[in-house]
């Protein structure tokens, strides 16, 4: 056998042996919403039901996912989409408010999976400070060691920022349509 060969196998024995909770690189997914909601609604005046779904929407603080300029619809063919990022509770309260405004076609809510990674990543970030400090000025003056530990920590701890932020996040998908007149 080739040495090269030999290795090759070691070390994927090695790495196949180290249990998931070891897997320092591993990259989190952090997801941007917790949930998807979606309204459609039928207002009779398209132009009084836009500003007032945007004062809403202002209100509560919403954020456009889309810009305006670029979501479809417009005043000509009284119809338009939107979506905006909101907090679950305050996108509760414009959802109220905004189901007022017509006849609503279609409501629903969605959850999105989201594998809660929160204790694995909070066992690893207690590790490496622990041993960070145990290292004590060992720590300090292993430069690159000490830079790699510092980025791995602010990997992690925007990974846990993130998913806890996704699951009080909403994605609020709004479509307002003028009905025919009569």
């Amino acid at each position: 056998m080739k040495p090269s060969f030999v290795k090759s196998a070691a070390l994927g024995l090695l790495l196949a042996a180290v249990p998931a909770s070891a897997q320092w690189l591993k990259i989190y997914p952090v997801p941007v919403y917790g949930a998807h909601w979606h309204i459609d609604v039928k207002v009779r005046s398209f132009e009084k039901a836009r500003k007032k779904t945007l004062e809403i929407l202002e209100k509560y603080g919403g954020t456009a996912h889309i810009p305006l300029e670029n979501s479809a619809g417009g005043d000509t063919i009284k119809y338009q989409q939107f979506s905006f990022r909101l907090s679950r509770k305050n996108a509760d309260k414009a959802l109220k408010r905004i189901k007022k405004l017509g006849q609503v076609r279609r409501s629903d809510q969605r959850e999105t999976s989201l594998v809660d990674y929160s204790e694995e990543i909070g066992r690893k970030i207690d590790r490496l400070n622990a041993e960070r400090k145990a290292g004590g000025e060992l720590f300090n003056r292993l430069a690159s060691v000490r830079e790699i530990i510092e980025e791995l920590l602010a990997s992690l701890e925007a990974s846990a920022v993130g998913y806890r932020s996704a699951k009080e996040t909403v994605l609020l998908n709004i479509v307002l349509e003028e009905t025919a007149s009569r």
